[in-house]
């Protein structure tokens, strides 16, 4: 009787320091992640929402984050209205800019910047006259509303139903 098939070799595994490598190799069971796998882990894009000092324009952006870093065009950030001057380079990382907070929210899909006020154009909010106010005008008259149901049952009978309202309206309510 033959305890493996031609072709096929039985495979010894020896217990960790028996060998060649001694005791420097590693554990049978533990196998080292490869190099692609861990680097897609580390470095991933996103399609968020880009919200600047709570204010969301709808903007959707491409987000890289790598090593624990946030990553966005500066096209992007110039687009949420951040000054040409404080981004460098085509990519900016968000979260090694000073002055400058960054919080991912996931279960709304948004990167949340907090930038200073003086970073972002300048608002206005004044107290000019308010649209014009028009007074409400009324008018005498009368309203009716009706209807009429006819139904036709299924051994011919036929019945209708009716209902009317009237209503008057005017200066005296």
């Amino acid at each position: 009787m033959r305890c493996c098939r031609s072709g096929l070799f039985p495979l010894l595994i020896l217990p960790s320091g028996i060998g060649a490598a001694g005791a420097d190799t590693l554990p049978l069971d533990v196998l080292p992640p490869s190099s692609s796998a861990a680097e897609a882990s580390r470095r991933q894009q996103y399609p968020l929402g880009l919200i600047v000092n709570q204010a969301d324009n709808g903007f959707i952006v491409p987000i890289t984050f790598s090593h624990g870093h946030y990553l966005l065009r500066a096209q992007d950030l110039r687009q949420a209205g951040l000054p040409a001057e404080k981004l460098t380079g085509d990519w900016v990382d968000v979260s090694a800019m000073p002055d400058v907070q960054t919080h991912l929210d996931t279960q709304r899909q948004q990167l949340q910047l907090r930038v200073p006020a003086g970073w972002l154009p300048a608002q206005a909010f004044s107290h000019k006259q308010p649209a014009p106010h028009y007074p409400a005008r009324t008018s005498t008259g009368t309203v009716l509303n009706y209807d009429v149901y006819t139904t036709r049952f299924y051994n011919g009978a036929l019945r209708t139903f009716a209902w009317n309202e009237w209503r008057v309206f005017g200066d005296f309510g």
